[in-house]
């Protein structure tokens, strides 16, 4: 019979028992072997690999500490899977100094760990790895009581190093859309369900999860020098005092360089649009899809009046848009709301559509507390032309919103929104609510429209 032991290796192979059979140490290493690397295919093939949750940086603030003084980074505890599928995981905060943190550099022949204190001043990406401890001694119980005391077990933890930033992409971990695919050609199965389908089929055919290296020693740890997670992008600075000559400066980016393993309730959530900006609120929300009755003309027009007891501009409207998180104010733009008017014509019913003048958005509040234009805000407000303003809705004059009842339509554009994190706001209104917008996905334009009363030519009553 063929001896099989040199075709399996590694985590393929494992015990088959039978009687009479003997457990020797090699068959218990086997059997574990197989547990362990059978449980990290499945991480580094179906889960992926960065970090799972934890592993928060926090620094000592400069109060208290003299220039040039070290200031104490510490790492919260933490769960990560490195590229071979391994867990790492630290179960308590511990502080960043030379007895867990190195220096790691790329030589001809691999990686090279040094000791922290040869690090050089410059930016560097802070990592952490997997690491094996053996604890707890078992004495041996040879003849001449010679050989040296094995340990028991072997404590899991993990270890952090720095590496010199050589290439400012590394910064980021998570990139746009990196996988590509060819065209299908000829395929018998080709249906619109299916369009996916041979583009997954390439991906999971040339993709290659990376297999485990052997572990290193360093310190009183066997790491894994190879596979890595990036935490953070750090400054490096040497300090006055000769007992702690490097020190941390300070965190440059504590989340650009993390590679994040969705789980299933975080992907469930992005499915949903957890993650982006919608609009939560609009000051004419009453009026939604308002068919019939018609809104009152009075009520539309007091809509374009000064809020009472403010200063706001010529042209101020009372037509307020709210996000549930800050946007970008340079991306709010004229065209970035769209307001319309649409009058049937008679006698065939043709809806004759003119778009009203819209001078600019207003972030609200307009100024910040320190007299300066924000560069973020939650809500903005409508301005409308003066002069478009005075001629259509307060002149007692004829004017275009005469005669007949018309429709007014707001579009918020999301597309052209960006939000603090510079996504595209989701914007798309649902159904008769409307609010909160949204259906999952960044962009999309909220639509809101409602039948007004004809412009009355009486005196303004000033009621609702």
């Amino acid at each position: 019979m063929e001896d099989t032991d040199r075709k399996i290796s590694g985590s393929a192979r494992r015990n088959r028992y039978f009687r009479f059979k003997q457990m020797r140490t090699e068959e218990f290493e086997i059997e574990q072997d197989y547990l362990i690397g059978r449980r990290r295919l499945i991480n580094r093939s179906v889960l992926g690999w960065g970090v799972v949750w934890g592993y928060e940086l926090d620094q000592a603030k400069p109060d208290g500490h003299a220039s040039g003084e070290a200031r104490p980074v510490r790492v919260s505890h933490g769960l990560a899977l490195d590229a071979a599928g391994r867990e790492v995981e630290s179960r308590a905060s511990v502080e960043l100094g030379p007895h867990n943190t190195f220096l790691r550099e790329w030589h001809a022949n691999g990686y090279k760990s040094k000791p922290w204190d040869e690090c050089e001043p410059g930016t560097y990406l802070l990592c952490v790895h997997y690491a094996e401890e053996p604890v707890s001694d078992a004495p041996i119980g040879d003849r001449c009581g010679c050989e040296p005391p094995q340990k028991r077990f072997v404590c899991e933890t993990a270890v952090f190093s720095l590496n010199r930033l050589t290439n400012e992409k590394e910064r980021c971990a998570e990139r746009g859309c990196e996988r590509q695919c060819q065209c299908a050609g000829k395929d018998l199965c080709s249906e619109p369900g299916r369009r996916s389908h041979h583009c997954l089929c390439e991906w999971a055919t040339h993709e290659s999860p990376e297999r485990a290296c052997p572990l290193i020693s360093w310190s009183d740890y066997d790491v894994a020098l190879a596979d890595c997670v990036c935490l953070a992008v750090v400054v490096v600075a040497q300090t006055s005092d000769p007992c702690a000559p490097v020190t941390i400066e300070c965190i440059e980016d504590a989340c650009g360089p993390r590679r994040i393993v969705k789980s299933n309730d975080v992907l469930y959530d992005l499915i949903r649009g957890c993650d982006l900006t919608h609009i939560i609120d609009v000051s004419w929300k009453d009026w939604h899809r308002r068919m019939h009755p018609a809104v009152p003309w009075n009520a539309f027009a007091k809509r374009f009046r000064p809020r009472p007891g403010t200063n706001d501009p010529e042209g101020s409207t009372q037509f307020t848009v709210k996000f549930s998180r800050p946007v970008r104010v340079d991306t709010l733009r004229i065209d970035a709301i769209i307001m319309t008017a649409a009058i049937v014509e008679q006698p065939t019913g043709w809806l004759a559509v003119r778009r009203i003048p819209i001078e600019r958005l207003d972030p609200v509040p307009a100024v910040t507390d320190k007299g300066t234009p924000p560069l973020e805000t939650r809500e903005l407000r409508i301005v409308v032309t003066p002069r478009w303003l005075h001629n259509e809705i307060r002149s007692d004059e004829d004017s275009w919103f005469t005669e007949r009842d018309f429709m007014i339509e707001i579009q918020i554009r999301g597309d052209l929104i960006l939000d603090c994190n510079f996504q595209p706001v989701d914007g798309d209104a649902i159904g008769l609510v409307g609010l909160p917008s949204g259906n999952g996905t960044p962009g999309g334009t909220f639509r809101s429209s409602f039948m007004v009363g004809a412009k009355s030519l009486a005196p303004d009553s000033g009621t609702a």
